[in-house]
């Protein structure tokens, strides 16, 4: 391979299924790791490609090898968590976007990550602490908002809960299931079903 966007297309290959695809990224990753061995971008990369192929082992060992030379590198972290979801290790994968949130506590992506991940493991409490820290760094965004009202509706929190899904429901009256949540926690029923 003569450059990285040759890399990068059969990388596009490999998610689309190409015959062959995963060799030349394989090849290709080869030949640029034995050019430039320190780089930490190339072995996460490659740790992609391979998650993409399902192996995670060989996924988890280039992301550590990329974590080994670049000690912060937050993008490494989330694909370690990834290897571990990807194989049922929700703890491993928690502690590891925990990590990720204490790199980088200014980066709203990885807060509500991580809230997104506790509140799919039912740890409701630590989901609303990382979703109203997603919120402080970006308090109009609206996901972010859905997400924790419907956080503190699972906590039983309903007047914290109104105070923040109805004006998303007012902004979005095209949101059935939205309006439905709102009206729920209203009237005192379960705000989901």
């Amino acid at each position: 391979l003569n450059n990285l966007a040759e890399i990068h297309v059969a990388e596009a290959g490999l998610l689309l299924g190409a015959q062959n695809a995963y060799e030349v990224v394989n090849a290709g990753y080869e030949r640029a790791l034995a050019l430039n061995p320190s780089s930490a971008t190339l072995y996460l990369n490659r740790a992609m490609a391979e998650f993409i192929k399902n192996d995670y082992e060989k996924a988890q060992t280039y992301a550590t090898n990329a974590l080994y030379l670049k000690s912060d590198y937050v993008d490494a972290i989330m694909m370690l968590a990834r290897i571990d979801l990807a194989q049922n290790k929700s703890r491993e994968a928690v502690s590891l976007v925990e990590r990720a949130v204490q790199a980088m506590p200014q980066n709203p992506r990885i807060a509500f990550e991580l809230g997104a991940l506790k509140y799919s493991l039912k740890n409701y409490s630590g989901a609303l602490t990382a979703f109203e820290q997603a919120t402080t760094l970006v308090p109009g965004d609206a996901n972010v908002q859905y997400y924790k009202g419907i956080t503190l509706a699972q906590l039983n929190r309903r007047t914290d809960a109104l105070e923040v899904l109805a004006p998303l429901a007012d902004a979005n009256p095209q949101n059935a299931d939205l309006a439905q949540i709102v009206a729920n926690l209203r009237s005192g029923k379960n705000p989901f079903g």
